[in-house]
């Protein structure tokens, strides 16, 4: 055909395929068979066409879809890219290019430029309206799939639109967020009320009052020997003790409760109550911005004075102030000489101390054999030379046992029950005194908290169940709560521990008859501050009058 031939509408063959090719044979109209041997771009011009639309097959040209048109085709002809859609007028602008035709050559109908996937993308650019071409069946065809597809699109596209309204909640009328709301409020104060509860039964368990303690008469000691000289000046070292209780800076803070725990004698309990043997005298410092707990001995020989309720000075050692002025009295010597507030104190017997280890199962100790049984052959009146047999027939003998229950023969690492362990706290005239006691005291409470980690929440209930009444303590209900409520934190703390007087700060002094420590109670202060307080910053607190307790 020659390239500005017309053809006219009747000599036009009808295409048999969409967007593929006539019969390659040669017609009378396409006498070289042109049109359909399109190397990569392929068109085909539709019948009955007057505008000749060419129709692109698949487009498989390396540059994505590129459109092109025959130097042959009639002006006004559209162009197609990939995915053959009929819009008219597009113009492709990134992927897909579409080429236009020559600005030489006139357009008498609508020039469209298509880009890939058929996307209208340029200006419509419109000569002459021209009339609209006939379509063939396979033309209309297209166009109803076109149709089909643009339906489905936009419906697609409307319930995306719809889908938020379709997703939202419907609103609660005002009844029944009222009722809502009740219900909650309700479920709050069952649970709240049920806390409460618990609480209070357990607040109740204890008792909240030490008893009323003033002797008058001196308080006496089994190891006094007056054929001993006095080391010091008694008046002297008066005068040193009253000025330096006279310094009544304290320090406190939220972030360490100090617990001042005292332990009673065995005999305390029972008909031959002899107020005054306080030989466990501890300070438990729980640090809740550290994680940890401080176990601080204060040993019963430190050599101290005070003044009871009736403004009498005393010098004695530390634990007569439980005699003279009972719980109260003893706090506040505490908090004199050791620089410290005492937010509360716990005062409990050694049965409490044997029911815990009881419960706890026993713990795991090493003894040695002087600590289990000394010498065997000793007689029973010999309290230094027979270990843990002497106070175990002691305690044997306040609590109903029979002779010799709990006797250990041979040391080594052992499983103590609770009169097992609270004889190896007791025992005092193996090793150095006074000393070796408060270590092994501290070791056996140290276990104590080892141990409590593995009960489970039952079992913690039925020992609360069981000690707490035997325990006086001026702890608040809304600290009680706090503290059970931690409890299970506090178990994981790190026990740490340390002795006043420590070593390098006291010398053994006699006074009286009577072996006591000349403590250098601001060193041990400051290693007390040290050891408890860590990282917590505290601030000074002052009492309004000495030998009152602060409020």
């Amino acid at each position: 055909m020659a390239e500005n031939e017309q053809i006219n509408p009747g000599d036009r063959k009808p295409d048999i395929t969409f967007g593929g090719f006539p019969d390659t044979a040669p017609s009378a109209n396409d006498p070289a068979g042109q049109r359909s041997q399109a190397p990569q771009s392929r068109y085909v011009r539709q019948a009955n066409s007057p505008n000749d639309v060419y129709r692109g097959q698949g487009f498989d040209r390396p540059s994505q879809g590129e459109a092109s048109r025959p130097t042959n085709a009639p002006n006004g002809g559209c162009y197609r890219g990939q995915g053959g859609d009929n819009v008219a007028g597009a113009r492709q602008s990134n992927r897909g290019k579409a080429m236009r035709r020559p600005e030489s050559e006139p357009a008498n109908d609508i020039g469209s430029h298509f880009g890939q996937n058929g996307q209208q993308v340029g200006k419509q650019r419109k000569k002459s309206p021209a009339p609209e071409p006939k379509r063939s069946r396979a033309t209309k065809e297209e166009a109803r799939k076109a149709d089909s597809f643009a339906s489905v699109s936009a419906g697609g596209a409307a319930a995306a639109a719809s889908a938020p309204t379709a997703m939202k909640k419907k609103k609660f009328t005002k009844k029944q967020a009222f009722q809502i709301t009740g219900l909650i409020l309700m479920l709050i104060l069952i649970l709240g009320l049920a806390v409460f509860l618990v609480f209070d039964h357990y607040y109740n368990l204890f008792k909240h009052s030490a008893d009323d303690v003033s002797n008058s008469s001196p308080m006496t000691y089994s190891d006094v020997d007056f054929s001993r000289a006095d080391t010091f000046e008694k008046a002297k070292e008066d005068e040193k003790l009253k000025e330096l209780t006279a310094k009544a800076d304290k320090i406190t803070s939220d972030e360490v409760m100090n617990i001042l725990l005292i332990g009673e004698d065995l005999r305390d309990t029972t008909e031959e109550r002899s107020v005054g043997n306080t030989d466990v005298m501890m300070l438990i410092s729980v640090n809740k911005k550290d994680n940890t707990i401080t176990l601080t001995s204060l040993m019963r020989d430190c050599y101290v004075g005070f003044e009871d309720d009736n403004g009498i000075w005393y010098s004695d050692r530390i634990n007569s102030a439980y005699w003279y002025g009972g719980m109260r009295l003893t706090k506040n010597v505490i908090e004199d000489y050791m620089k410290v507030h005492i937010d509360r104190y716990v005062l409990v017997n050694f049965k409490v101390f044997i029911d815990i280890v009881d419960a706890l199962g026993g713990i795991d100790m090493y003894v040695s054999d002087l600590e289990a049984n000394g010498d065997p052959d000793a007689p029973r009146s010999d309290k230094e030379h027979r270990g843990m047999q002497n106070p175990l027939d002691e305690q044997n003998k306040y609590l109903g046992n029979k002779v010799k229950t709990d006797y250990i023969k041979k040391g080594g690492n052992l499983h103590l029950n609770g009169n097992q362990a609270l004889a190896y706290a007791r025992l005092r005239y193996v090793g150095d005194a006074d000393f070796d006691r408060t270590k092994r005291q501290r070791k056996v409470i140290n276990e104590m908290i080892k141990e409590s980690r593995r009960m489970s929440l039952v079992q913690m209930d039925q020992l609360a169940n069981k000690v707490f009444p035997q325990v006086t303590t001026d702890v608040t209900m809304g600290e009680l709560a706090g503290l059970l409520l931690e409890m299970l934190n506090y178990r994981n703390y790190k026990v740490q521990e340390m002795r006043v007087p420590a070593d390098g700060t006291f010398t053994n002094e006699f006074i009286d008859g009577k072996a006591v420590l000349s403590v250098d109670f601001e060193q041990n202060v400051q290693l007390f501050r040290e050891k408890a307080y860590g990282t917590v910053e505290f601030k000074e607190k002052e009492k309004s009058e000495h030998g009152k307790a602060l409020e």
